[in-house]
């Protein structure tokens, strides 16, 4: 299978992952997250065993919260809403694996309000056994709703404000208690780093403008865009303009991402014609 294609999270599912997880020592649990590489996918790329390891650290016996961010507030990426059309029980599963890693009963799936296949398939991939209480929370639209504080105050029912850091939710979350805030594409991989040990090698990219079949897309971390365009075979090159024209606004994350010229967060591209 070419690198560029290798659907781990959109195709991968691990049914068995969140027993397994539950049989498994938590300080076993987190090691094997930090052998999986696996970083943050929706912000500056911070090693995500770390932002369980700083919940952990702030739990003082109270309640301790997560939260999977699936807001896309861009409509051009719509890359959790296609993760949880195409492999909601991952994500489900991951929410539930995390939960169990930072010693939560409460979590939310938060969504933007037009998300309404990403809610519906999310909903049927609800279960009996996944021992912690998750809420389908929506967000109020715009930009904004998906910040990370912003979403926080949302579901504390107030407005989709930003709010000034320190502290960082893992100390300081929702209802001022500690927090773990990830991106659903994060999560996800939590059940096929627990089952298969699998390396978290892989990113999701929106690709869109003129291009042959736009859409959401799953790539190697470090791969060229114009790698992703020539290997998926989905660019147009009739009029495409030079390099220069080709914009990547958050091509990928992690220490490979420099390779691509950017940051973590949102991965989008859009082709335009010269």
């Amino acid at each position: 299978m070419p690198a560029s294609t290798a659907a781990r999270l959109l195709d991968g599912e691990a049914r068995g992952a969140l027993a397994r997880a539950r049989d498994l020592p938590v300080d076993e649990l987190l090691e094997l997250i930090e052998k999986s590489g696996l970083r943050g996918r929706g912000g500056a790329g911070y090693p995500f065993v770390e932002k369980i390891r700083a919940v952990r650290r702030n739990a003082d016996g109270g309640p301790v919260y997560v939260v999977a961010n699936a807001y896309d507030a861009d409509p051009n990426s719509p890359l959790a809403r296609t993760l949880l059309t195409r492999n909601a029980a991952n994500v489900m599963n991951g929410i539930a694996i995390a939960a169990h890693a930072v010693g939560a009963t409460q979590a939310y799936l938060y969504l933007h309000p037009e998300a309404v296949e990403a809610r519906s398939a999310a909903e049927r991939a609800f279960a009996d056994d996944l021992g912690v209480d998750i809420e389908i929370a929506l967000g109020p639209g715009g930009f904004m709703g998906g910040e990370e504080s912003a979403l926080l105050a949302v579901l504390e029912s107030k407005r989709a404000m930003a709010r000034q850091r320190p502290p960082y939710p893992a100390e300081q979350g929702l209802r001022l208690r500690p927090t773990l805030v990830a991106s659903a594409e994060t999560l996800a991989w939590l059940p096929l780093v627990v089952e298969e040990q699998a390396r978290a090698a892989t990113k999701l990219v929106s690709v869109t403008g003129a291009v042959v079949r736009p859409g959401v897309y799953e790539v190697m971390l470090g791969m060229q865009l114009g790698e992703i365009l020539s290997e998926c075979h989905r660019w147009d090159p009739r009029g495409v303009a030079e390099r220069h024209a080709i914009r990547l606004r958050r091509p990928s994350c992690g220490r490979d991402a420099h390779g691509l010229g950017s940051g973590a967060g949102d991965s989008g591209g859009y082709v335009h014609r010269q």
